[in-house]
């Protein structure tokens, strides 16, 4: 069993038998991927901090090839995102970040990019702030990483420029907007959103990571947006986000 090292990004962490722990990392090097720390759950073990949820750790683990269950070796603190934990809204926040991407990203697959993107989001919900920018800015970026951006400048049916409509449909189903002339096409369901709403997306994307704090969001678009994505989330995912529901509180 070759002998690998990576950083990572505690995001699922499972109780095996009386000791052990399966733990669920997002790694620079080697994309999601799961390994046993073995003793973990242990009071004198080694490891047992390292591989809390949410920590920024270096990873060294022995790679079982022809399988997508490793083993862990050693696993060292680089940021353990502690302000996290302080404020209920902050840890939250950053567990539904931990859980969107255990749920929706393939293992096995590097994207540094999306690594980093993880840490900035991290970063920017520990620090001061509205979780709720962080968080919608994070979701569209996940999103179009993956290939599942929503389509949300052309009509989903007949590629028409949707224009500077007021209030304008979108299908979660579908996964984009709907121009007043296919609105009768299907029978998914749809929901309106406001032009606001289209240009906060398009900013969220185009913004280097450093800038993406800098975005602003009014009081009424953020239920709007939060719908928006969660609805189109839950349908690519054919099932709603556990930790979702924990953000109201």
């Amino acid at each position: 069993m070759p002998l690998q090292s990576t950083e990572a990004i505690v995001i699922g962490s499972l109780d095996l038998g009386e000791a052990d722990r399966l733990i669920t990392f997002y790694s620079l090097q080697f994309g999601k991927l799961k390994a046993v720390a073995c003793g973990s759950r242990r009071l004198k073990s080694k490891c047992g901090r390292s591989t809390q949820l949410l920590t920024h750790c270096q990873l060294v683990f022995y790679e079982k090839k022809n399988s997508q269950l490793h083993r862990l070796r050693q696993c060292d603190i680089i940021h353990p995102y502690s302000g996290l934990w302080s404020e209920l809204k902050k840890m939250t926040a950053g567990l539904y970040v931990a859980e969107l991407v255990n749920r929706i990203v393939p293992e096995g697959e590097e994207n540094d990019e999306l690594f980093f993107l993880i840490l900035k989001v991290l970063i920017l919900l520990e620090q001061k702030g509205d979780p709720d920018i962080s968080l919608r800015i994070f979701e569209i970026r996940l999103l179009s990483m993956l290939g599942y951006r929503p389509q949300i400048g052309q009509c989903i049916y007949c590629n028409q420029s949707i224009g500077h409509k007021a209030r304008i449909s979108f299908s979660p189903v579908k996964g984009g907007v709907i121009c007043d002339n296919c609105l009768t096409h299907g029978k998914s369901e749809k929901i309106t959103v406001s032009a606001g709403s289209l240009r906060f997306l398009k900013q969220a994307l185009k913004l280097q990571l450093a800038k993406i704090g800098r975005l602003n969001l009014s009081k009424t678009l953020k239920p709007e947006l939060k719908e928006m994505l969660h609805r189109y989330l839950m349908c690519l995912l054919e099932r709603d986000i556990n930790s979702f529901r924990f953000l109201e509180l």
